[in-house]
């Protein structure tokens, strides 16, 4: 399938081009974020699912910039009103964890401990007709990979992930002139 946006440049189209196995560990990946980041919010302006986030990876992007991130796939628009930030491999695996407490459950009066579940987090290459470079940072919940309809997560667990992503995005936030 062929880019139907002109105002997307060639060299990031996929042009038939496969999408890579793995994701090399020194890759950079950009985000875009709306807004501010220092408004207090307790997520990353503008990304609300928590399943997968977009990213851009820089190694699959050799001629192009970090601000490419913000061509809009659906459009064809270059946003650059948006805010750009990096992360790294080693950021996501900061995201690797257990919740911190036990679940518990009561029942018939006898207390029940189910295993905490793990979170963790993988990026996978997922190439659109438009952007080759683009990637998806996939949430998995105890080795599976959450969808939007599946796993439920609680309330208090998705605003702690997202404030992690948020942080992170924060600590390396591109400055632009």
């Amino acid at each position: 399938m062929k880019c139907q946006f002109e105002t997307i440049p060639e060299y990031l189209h996929s042009n038939e081009k496969s999408a890579v196995n793995e994701i090399n560990e020194d890759d950079l990946f950009y985000m875009w974020f709306k807004g501010d980041l220092d408004e207090g919010s307790r997520m990353i302006p503008g990304h609300n699912k928590l399943h997968n986030q977009s990213v851009d990876s820089d190694l699959l992007n050799p001629s192009g910039s970090a601000s490419d991130v913000l061509f809009d796939t659906k459009n064809g628009e270059h946003n650059h009103e948006k805010g750009l930030s990096t992360a790294t491999l080693d950021h996501k695996s900061i995201i690797s964890f257990r919740k911190i407490d036990e679940l518990k459950q009561v029942r018939l009066n006898k207390e029940v401990v189910y295993p905490k579940p793990v979170y963790t987090f993988k990026v996978v290459h997922s190439p659109t007709p438009c952007k080759f470079p683009h990637c998806e940072i996939i949430l998995n919940v105890d080795d599976k990979q959450e969808t939007e309809d599946s796993y439920i997560i609680n309330k208090t667990m998705k605003t702690y992930i997202r404030l992690r992503f948020r942080n992170i995005a924060l600590q390396h936030k591109i400055i632009r002139s």
